[in-house]
């Protein structure tokens, strides 16, 4: 009888250990997915921002070159 207690024992202990570690497995897989998508929008948005930066030096490019040319005074050349 105390046999067949211990041995039953036993076996939900088993169970509850294999639901534990399942458990404790698919947690880190969500972290894991979690770190991933954090990851990839940081990734965009240091894209977005060079984006932003190369028009920024485009514009400030421009505006130099524009202030050079009036500068120089009226022109007379048809481009």
């Amino acid at each position: 009888m105390t046999e067949s207690i211990v041995g039953a024992i036993a076996v939900i202990t088993f169970i509850v250990f294999l639901s534990a570690s399942s458990a404790i497995f698919e947690m880190r897989k969500l972290e894991r997915e979690r770190k991933e998508r954090d990851l990839e929008l940081i990734k965009q948005q240091e894209e977005w921002l060079l984006i932003q930066k190369g028009i920024a030096m485009e514009r400030a490019t421009f505006i130099k070159r524009a202030k050079a040319t009036l500068a120089k005074g009226p022109c007379k050349d048809i481009v």
